[in-house]
């Protein structure tokens, strides 16, 4: 019998959005293992069970919502931007961009989209390593007076960026973790052993 984020897991590696080899990530570090959220696009069916994913999450801190304020959905830009505007169309909440690579053209706008002064934003972002580019995403909202309490990501690559959020007030929610990730696939032969060592150790010393 599954557990309710084996699904998440199943359609991350059936649309080879988990990758091994050696990669450079955003943060600079290096890593065994790849997670490529912008291949869920292709795949609408598959892309529902993502955002479903999301939307469990959300859910619960909706609920606690405090009816005065004023609520918005961020993404951050641009791997799960897809997945956030079909989450905003699910749920009726508006969608804005913070633009971490701000355009220097038309309007200049370091926002995309409508909001208003005193609005509570959720983040949300495809995973998390450090917390480099999810800061930098809550430091534009902040700037424009948009309040920031809870961050939501599929995947914690458990490389101290939930730590780094918490230290600062936040309040990070993942789905699913990578050792999680990584176990699943081992224990249903997705994976060879050695990839599973490979991953596992660097998640220990990495």
């Amino acid at each position: 019998m599954k557990i309710e984020h084996e699904p998440v897991l199943d359609t991350l590696h059936e649309t080879q959005a988990v990758m091994f080899g050696e990669f450079t990530l955003k943060s600079g570090l290096k890593s065994p293992i790849y997670i490529d959220l912008r291949k869920i696009r292709s795949f609408p069916s598959q892309k529902l069970g993502i955002v479903r994913a999301y939307e469990d999450m959300l859910i619960p801190i909706l609920a606690l919502k405090d009816p005065e304020q004023y609520y918005v959905l961020a993404d951050v830009p641009t791997s799960v931007t897809p997945i956030v505007s079909t989450l905003t169309d699910r749920t009726g909440y508006p969608q804005i961009t913070p633009r971490i690579d701000q355009k220097e053209h038309g309007s200049g706008a370091s926002i995309d989209g409508v909001w208003k002064p005193g609005s509570i934003a959720i983040v949300i972002g495809d995973l998390i390593t450090t917390a480099k580019s999810k800061l930098e995403a809550i430091e534009i909202l902040e700037a424009h007076e948009i309040k920031v309490e809870n961050i939501l990501v599929l995947i914690d690559r458990q490389q101290g960026g939930k730590e780094e959020l918490e230290q600062r007030g936040y309040k990070l929610h993942s789905y699913s973790t990578m050792s999680n990730l990584i176990e699943y696939y081992s224990r249903v032969g997705l994976i060879t052993p050695e990839q599973f060592e490979t991953t596992m150790e660097y998640l220990r010393f990495g």
